[in-house]
């Protein structure tokens, strides 16, 4: 497609990411994201500020190929990328607010803290809570996602295995009850509901 192959060389040669709106025409948050996100004010300052922005219909023959490229799995899916095509964000879903979007947006710019940052983290083998609870939040049904979760379980003893950051990191993403974290979840739960409450502890069971 000569115009995202234009759109690369234009982010390249400006030094910036382009925003890239995966979307369907079917998806209603899509739709939620045109009508209430997207013609905000501060969106649309910040977004032709730092980015250029296009969008792609996923199930058009070019968005099929960015589909595929970049792993798309759900509507809507905002990536952010560099003028080598790499990804350097991501976010799948909408949001309800503006100051929302802009938050992901922002974090696309923090080479630090973006998908690519936390990527090359969980490449090098960093299997800390917050860098998988990060990378869980960023991707969408990750297919490492309990694999993550047991490698970073197996590194703790028995009291780092109740603290608050990796009961979190269960709550939020454990999605087997074949999982370690699960079974050991299962087989202490009196001490779980001890820590953090009967709500919280139910909440996960159902």
């Amino acid at each position: 497609d000569t115009v995202f192959e234009n759109v690369l060389a234009k982010a390249k040669a400006e030094d910036k990411l382009i925003f890239l709106d995966c979307y369907a025409v079917w998806c209603g948050p899509c739709k939620m994201m045109d009508a209430n996100i997207f013609p905000d004010e501060q969106v649309g300052e910040f977004h032709n500020a730092n980015f250029i922005n296009i969008k792609y219909d996923m199930e058009q023959p070019y968005g099929m190929k960015i589909k595929a490229k970049y792993g798309v799995r759900a509507y809507p899916t905002f990536l952010y990328i560099n003028g080598d095509g790499e990804l350097v964000h991501l976010n799948v879903g909408g949001t309800a607010k503006p100051e929302d979007f802009l938050k992901i947006s922002k974090l696309a710019l923090d080479d630090d803290n973006n998908f690519m940052a936390v990527n090359n983290r969980i490449e090098n083998g960093d299997r800390s809570a917050s860098t998988i609870d990060s990378y869980l939040k960023m991707t969408y049904r990750a297919p490492n996602q309990d694999q993550l979760i047991d490698e970073h379980f197996h590194q703790l003893n028995n009291e780092e295995k109740m603290g608050e950051e990796t009961w979190r990191l269960i709550k939020s993403h454990v999605s087997s009850t074949n999982s370690p974290a699960f079974i050991h979840f299962k087989s202490n739960i009196k001490e779980y509901t001890n820590l953090y409450g009967n709500k919280e502890v139910d909440e996960f069971v159902i």
